[in-house]
This record gives structure tokens, sequence and C-alpha cells, in this order.
């Protein structure tokens, strides 16, 4: 709506089949968080916002390109794109990509990786929401060493989300590896 968008679809695609609850749920919150800004902003009956018939997502099985391409020209009227995962995210950039749709769409994720980071500069997505690597991959380990080893439960660990778009993505620190 900031960029005088009069309407269309605001869409969810999800790996529906992959089960993943935390995922499905993030969609589902995404969802409702949608709806009720465009009630707010009296524009719900502009849009049509589709997140599937359960409100978890619109099944895109594989996480490639190929079934975002398929959804945004079945459509025709696409205005924005939630990835909620680190297998949609990049897909849905690489779907924009690939329609030569870059800045057209609004399309915002979850997960910061090579391609996501690559996307936000190309305008290919708006933004992405990552997290500490840290605190999200290497804690939890140690967490379940303490767990198992000295029955020690583990705490509910703030993963320090961080939200990039292309005014911060050349902050993000570089991956190093041996």
């Amino acid at each position: 709506m900031k960029n005088n968008v009069k309407g269309g679809s605001i869409l969810f695609p999800n790996t529906v089949s992959v089960g993943n609850i935390e995922v499905n749920n993030r969609v589902t919150a995404a969802f409702q968080a949608t709806i009720k800004a465009l009630k707010a902003a009296k524009r719900l009956q502009d849009f049509r916002v589709d997140a599937g018939p359960n409100n978890i997502g619109i099944d895109v099985p594989d996480g490639t390109a190929a079934p975002i391409v398929q959804l945004i020209e079945s459509r025709r009227d696409v205005v924005g794109l939630f990835g909620p995962n680190g297998i949609v995210t990049p897909a849905i950039g690489d779907a924009i990509s690939q329609l030569k749709l870059n800045g057209k769409i609004c399309a915002y994720g979850f997960d910061l990786g090579p391609k996501q980071l690559e996307h936000i500069k190309t305008g290919a997505l708006q933004g992405s929401l990552g997290q500490q690597p840290f605190l999200q991959g290497f804690y939890p380990v140690v967490q379940l060493y303490l767990q198992l080893d000295r029955n020690i439960s583990a705490a509910n660990l703030d993963t320090r989300a961080q939200l990039v778009t292309k005014d911060n993505v050349d902050t993000v620190g570089k991956r190093f590896e041996n």
C-alpha cells in the first residue's frame, strides 16, 4: 500500500507436505497479520489473500522456482509473496528473477543464505528475516549435550531475529569456510 498498489493477490507458498508445524504456524500468523492490516486500512476488499485451504500455505512441494512461477503466472495479479523458510524464500526470489519481476512484487521471507542475500540486492526479494547462526546452530547442540549428559534442561533461547533489506544487506557478515 505504501507503493500505491491498488489490489491483487498476496500469496503464501509453503512446503506444506513436509509437515513442519513451526513453519506452518509462521504462515498462519503472517496470513492473519496481513488480513488484519488490510482490514485496518479498509483495503481487504481490494486484495485476494491466499494461504491455501487451511491457511498454512499453498503447497509448493519441491521448493524450486517452477511451482512458484506457475503460481504467479496462473494468478496474473500477484503483488505480494511470503516465504516462510529457507527453502521457499530463495525459490520465490528465483521465480521473480526468472519472470523479470524484480521490484514489481513485494516479496519477503525467512532465513538468510547466499541466495536470499543476492535476491535482496537485485530486488527480487525486498527482505528476509534471519537469525544469529551461533545461537541458532551451535548453542542448541551445547544445550542438547547438557540435557543428555548433565540432565540440565534447555533454555528458551532468543536467536536475535534481524530483518535484512536492501538498506542493510551489505552489513550482513560474510561466511567463512576452511
